[in-house]
């Protein structure tokens, strides 16, 4: 796995990279077909886990490549990974928690803190290639004001 650490490290960084620069197309092609996607935080008024979003890879890939067509908060976003921890989950599998940070800067230049929480990703290694078979993203910032419409 040792070899695998820095290629995996690489790696979601890229993905970040390609959300970062809304080439989702790209960051698809980074997927598995058996991708899965959730976003969750913890509700202290509820006492409990709340999903977000929840879809598999046909379900995200509509969702992204609508996005230019959706009313959406101006300017780009900028995600930072930090603390990357990697286990194997099985063979040619791997799963990768780390911290995530997101930058919004508007259209002015101002940027601003948007939310931070973890990602748990599950990436697999099939024919020497690495892909993203899952996402998990868990926030600690519950209040995303009126929605950003793109993955985070």
């Amino acid at each position: 796995m040792s070899d695998y650490r820095e290629k995996i490290g690489g790696f979601l960084y890229l993905l970040s990279e390609k959300l970062d620069e809304e080439l989702y197309e790209d960051f698809l092609s980074l997927c598995d077909a058996d991708f899965h996607y959730q976003v969750s935080a913890f509700s202290p008024e509820l006492g409990k886990e709340i999903v977000w979003l929840d879809h598999d890879y046909k379900e995200i890939r509509n969702l992204m490549l609508l996005i230019h067509q959706h009313v959406r908060m101006k300017g780009n976003f900028t995600r930072n990974i930090s603390m990357v921890r990697i286990r194997t989950a099985e063979e040619n599998c791997y799963e990768v928690r780390s911290q995530i940070m997101v930058m919004h800067t508007d259209q002015y230049g101002t940027t601003k803190l948007f939310a931070i929480g973890n990602y748990t990703d599950k990436v697999t290694r099939k024919q020497d290639q690495l892909r993203l078979l899952e996402r998990k993203v868990y926030l600690n910032t519950r209040d995303l004001g009126s929605g950003i419409h793109v993955p985070i």
